[in-house]
């Protein structure tokens, strides 16, 4: 029963064995995965046939250590960790016009912002020249009266080569405007009324014309 106590005590010393063993220094410095590292532990407590790979693992029985050591493995990664609690919030920081003021800024919030304001912008670039409006502007009106309870069309038109632009009719409560439009060949304008009146109503139809750009 002295051997296992006095093998126990002796636990402790290869610590100051593998502090001075080359490749514990040269793992400790490499930035990649560390290996783990074998040894034989002695009775005597000193370390022997340490192994940086784990494939070859040392033999650590009587046949080739006399006496026999025991097997021992360090620079080992454990288990991770659980999560540590969460911090407190922290206090809320100054807003821009807060650090503005602090750093001597007299004015309100309100003048602070008027001096957020940058210098006007260079005047940009003259814009190309817009294209040429119609010409030979008109207007195109044509009186009449709508027969009492009945539906009729009723078309005016451009004259000197104009074409509509619009046009439209004007009448009384009575007249019914049922449709509006340009003529087939685009240089007058028809519309189709219903007077709902028992006698004759007067209407108006007009268009405007102009020059085809």
């Amino acid at each position: 029963m002295a051997r296992p106590a006095r093998t126990l005590a002796l636990v402790a010393l290869p610590v100051v064995a593998i502090a001075i063993t080359a490749p514990t220094v040269a793992i400790a410095l490499d930035s990649s995965p560390s290996p783990v590292i074998q040894g034989c532990l002695r009775p005597d407590g000193s370390i022997d046939k340490v192994a940086v790979d784990p494939a070859n693992a040392p033999d650590c029985s009587a046949e080739l250590l006399k006496p026999a050591g025991t097997v021992i493995s360090w620079n080992q990664q454990g288990p991770a960790g659980t999560n540590g609690a969460n911090g407190t919030n922290g206090t809320n920081g100054k807003d821009a016009y807060q650090v503005a003021k602090a750093n001597g800024f007299p004015g309100t919030q309100l003048e602070w912002l008027t001096s957020l304001r940058g210098l006007p912008g260079a005047p940009g670039a003259k814009g190309a020249d817009g294209k040429d409006g119609v010409s030979g502007y008109r207007m195109v009106v044509a009186e009449t009266k709508a027969k009492a309870r009945t539906s009729a069309t009723y078309t005016v038109k451009c004259s000197g080569g104009r074409v509509a632009l619009g046009g439209g009719m004007n009448g009384t409560a009575e007249m019914i405007l049922n449709g509006s439009g340009p003529t087939a060949d685009a240089k007058g304008w028809t519309v189709r009324v219903t007077n709902v009146a028992t006698k004759k109503a007067p209407i108006s139809v007009y268009v405007t014309c102009a020059f085809k750009a």
